[in-house]
């Protein structure tokens, strides 16, 4: 029996179609339950099975109705260990479980079509890696990833499968390219990963490799981040924590001005020909309780402050609508 917030969610996303919004949704967990008894409770990673996973996401799409679901995202960053803890690391291994996901949605298409939509299709996802290279037994490099993919046989699949990407810009400006840093860039500008532009290119060239020319890339997530103007709970600056120096090497106008030429990059040739819809992470991470006090991550990428008020990313965002 499920919880009365899954049905509650359930609801949620068919009235968002409904109202005419398109919809997105995203499974990234498996419940400690379903995971190898040895990490349990440690991280996050897949089901022991991939019938499991399968099962859940077929009756998540029983349950919503394929016709209010236009895309599904499966899974989130599979190629670093803390996201895919309890199972080998590698594309392949991700695959089993993306395929066996991909076939059921299938069927609950074929099963549950609408007969006012009889030719509506869920665009299925595969999950964005993280911008990385390898460090053996915790990541794996997110161009070597997408490359597994392909060799486990993500290209014979439909076109209805379009690839996940996360290309992040570090502190350096989305139309750069490996390795020449900006003025204030101290770091985090070495390697192709730290290249928004650049990353996209390497797929692209990946997929074409592959004989998958034709096929489609959705950013779901990318961004920039600084703590430039957040403020802690007893009003003094916030700052990053230590861990992630890349923070402060820009400040929050161009972390604005970074985000709002992404948006127009991809709306120009050649990449609007193969990328997809475009979402920018994150709205307000920033107004999570302590989480400037403790300096986390996510926060520095929020276009909201924590008091909820707009960062000029937020505000430039607004006016490029106009």
């Amino acid at each position: 029996m499920f919880s009365e917030f899954y049905q509650a969610q359930v609801l949620n996303i068919q009235r968002a179609s409904i109202r005419g919004l398109k919809t997105m949704l995203s499974v990234t967990h498996a419940p400690d339950w379903a995971r190898p008894e040895n990490v349990r409770g440690v991280e996050d990673g897949p089901s022991e099975n991939t019938a499991d996973w399968a099962a859940f996401v077929g009756r998540l799409v029983r349950d919503v109705k394929p016709e209010f679901i236009d895309a599904i995202e499966l899974w989130n960053e599979p190629n670093l260990i803390r996201e895919w803890r309890g199972k080998p690391i590698s594309g392949s291994e991700y695959f089993k479980y993306f395929r066996a996901a991909y076939e059921i949605i299938q069927q609950e298409q074929m099963s549950g079509r609408s007969v006012l939509k009889p030719d509506h299709r869920i665009m299925v996802i595969t999950a964005g890696p993280a911008p990385t290279v390898t460090f053996t037994g915790s990541t794996i490099g997110d161009r070597e990833f997408i490359q597994q993919l392909y060799d486990a046989g993500l290209a014979n699949l439909g076109s209805d499968v379009v690839l996940g990407v996360h290309p992040y810009g570090w502190g350096n400006p989305p139309e750069a390219r490996c390795c020449q840093a900006a003025p204030g860039v101290t770091g985090w500008f070495e390697h192709p990963s730290f290249y928004f532009l650049e990353t996209l290119e390497n797929y692209r060239e990946i997929m074409r490799r592959n004989n998958h020319a034709q096929g489609k890339m959705w950013i779901t997530e990318f961004g920039w981040a600084t703590y430039d103007g957040l403020i802690r709970s007893d009003g003094s600056p916030a700052e990053a924590d230590a861990g992630v120096g890349w923070q402060n090497l820009i400040d929050a106008d161009q972390q604005a001005k970074y985000i709002v030429r992404a948006f127009r990059l991809a709306q120009q040739p050649p990449y609007y020909d193969y990328l997809g819809p475009m979402i920018l992470w994150n709205l307000n991470y920033s107004m999570i309780p302590g989480i400037l006090d403790k300096g986390g991550e996510q926060a520095g990428f929020s276009i909201l402050a924590g008091d909820g008020s707009a960062r000029p990313a937020f505000e430039a965002l607004r006016e490029a609508l106009h």
